[in-house]
């Protein structure tokens, strides 16, 4: 997979494009992508493509369209990879009932050297011991909690606010237009808009960083 920077829809009498599907089909691969990654005023390209030699699992494959780059990012999915856990989850530790005086009370009850006084003065045991003592109190008083989707976007980047998801979804709205009909006017509307999104999302991520420095 990759940016080939061969233009797969230029069939014609050219010959780089023949050469490269040429190497790529002696050894059986063939491309996924068959709709142009690159779409602007002049002729659109199919440059950016994903290449398979197998011919025994479904795939699914496409573009999508979002303004990442100025190239369309591309995606397959093989159904070989159904086997792995439909759900992988992710946690975080919750605060909410963090209370630090009783966590701290608990670690001093702990008896520490009778705890390392029994591990034959071997390192690795010893720490294994410390570890696992102080992970169970932390477990206890902090406990893992598990993230839905909407959790994972949000701590992912902290600083894109409220404010700032209605804009990006109306920068979104006039790529997709400008993707659908070429338009100069839906264009230049992208691209004004983008560019003071990127302005407000760099002001609130410096905010972000500033403030959460100085607080710890």
């Amino acid at each position: 997979m990759g940016d080939f920077n061969i233009n797969l829809l230029n069939t014609d009498s050219h010959d780089a494009t023949e050469q490269f599907l040429d190497i790529v089909s002696s050894y059986y691969f063939s491309p996924h992508i068959l709709q142009p990654s690159r779409i602007t005023y002049h002729p659109a390209t199919l440059i950016d493509n994903i290449l398979s030699n197998s011919t025994e699992h479904h795939t699914i494959s496409r573009n999508i369209v979002f303004d990442l780059t100025d190239h369309l990012p591309n995606f397959i999915i093989i159904n070989k990879f159904s086997n792995l856990p439909k759900n992988i989850m992710f946690a975080k530790r919750d605060y909410s009932g963090y209370n630090q005086e009783a966590l701290t009370e608990e670690c001093n009850s702990i008896d520490w050297q009778g705890l390392f006084s029994d591990s034959k003065h071997d390192f690795s045991i010893v720490f294994d011991s410390f570890y696992n003592q102080l992970s169970n109190v932390i477990d206890k008083h902090i406990p893992m909690k598990n993230l839905n989707k909407k959790d994972i976007k949000q701590i992912s980047k902290l600083w894109i606010t409220k404010g700032i998801i209605k804009p990006i979804k109306v920068k979104n709205k006039y790529y997709r237009k400008f993707i659908s009909s070429k338009s100069p006017y839906y264009h230049s509307k992208f691209k004004s808009y983008r560019n003071k999104l990127n302005h407000l999302i760099r002001l609130s991520k410096i905010k972000y960083y500033k403030n959460y420095f100085n607080s710890n």
